[in-house]
């Protein structure tokens, strides 16, 4: 029964944190969950998560790798591994290991594909992140026509282009009635646009179209956090 019981607390631990904000209760939850099932590989990815939420990236890196090695293969777990690596701002890792994932799962790779790109991207590699996030719009749908504007503004303009290219879409889209908040308010701070990110960061959060874990830890919005309304958005938001 225990490893059981063990599940069972760290389901508890991770809707603490996710529906309700409860640090102390998840973290409390957490660690009964691993004392009574301590090899459980549903126990370690629940951890896993939970500590990429609350910026604790290299341990979530070493939990999900322990679920990996209790439980080989599973592709749910290899996707959360890539995840939390870009996270942890581990680019190089964070590549090879989507890539891997991408490999064992073909049938769901578009989420994957938007790590991959955003991963070579942080890493100033804009040639690769071109490539992949084009990869990754053909996956969506995007037509040739739209592929080959954003291969022509990235010669002309470089990847500032692509990025300021892929906000005016946005909020395009918005317009129609889209409600992409938290897009249009990542996209407006990588271009240096502080205020509309700021704005649209206000929009995303009550809407829960942004979760807090992502505020905080999402490398698309480090240009803001030296703003003192980042603080006040945070010091609202996120439990203490």
């Amino acid at each position: 029964m225990a490893p059981d019981l063990g599940d069972a607390y760290a389901l508890y631990g991770i809707n603490s944190l996710t529906c309700f904000g409860e640090l102390n209760t998840a973290e409390t939850s957490f660690q009964r969950a691993l004392e009574l099932a301590p090899n459980s590989a549903f126990v370690r990815r629940y951890y896993g998560i939970y500590l990429t939420a609350i910026e604790r990236g290299n341990e979530s890196v070493t939990e999900l790798r322990k679920a990996i090695d209790l439980e080989p293969n599973l592709s749910w777990t290899e996707k959360l591994l890539g995840r939390s690596l870009f996270f942890a701002r581990r680019y190089d890792e964070a590549i090879e290991q989507v890539k891997k994932a991408r490999q064992i799962d073909q049938n769901d790779i578009v989420e994957q594909t938007g790590y991959l790109f955003m991963s070579y991207e942080q890493n100033d590699d804009f040639d690769n992140a071109l490539e992949w996030f084009l990869v990754f719009e053909s996956l969506k749908g995007v037509g040739q026509k739209e592929l080959d504007s954003f291969k022509n503004i990235y010669a002309k303009s470089g990847w500032p282009g692509v990025l300021q290219k892929r906000l005016e879409i946005a909020e395009e889209k918005d317009r129609s009635g889209a409600e992409n908040y938290s897009e249009i308010a990542s996209l407006a701070a990588q271009v240096g646009d502080k205020d509309k990110a700021f704005a649209y960061l206000q929009k995303a959060l009550p809407k829960g179209h942004l979760f807090m874990a992502q505020l905080r830890i999402d490398p698309n919005l480090d240009a803001l956090r030296s703003d003192p309304r980042y603080k006040a958005i945070y010091d609202q938001n996120w439990p203490h």
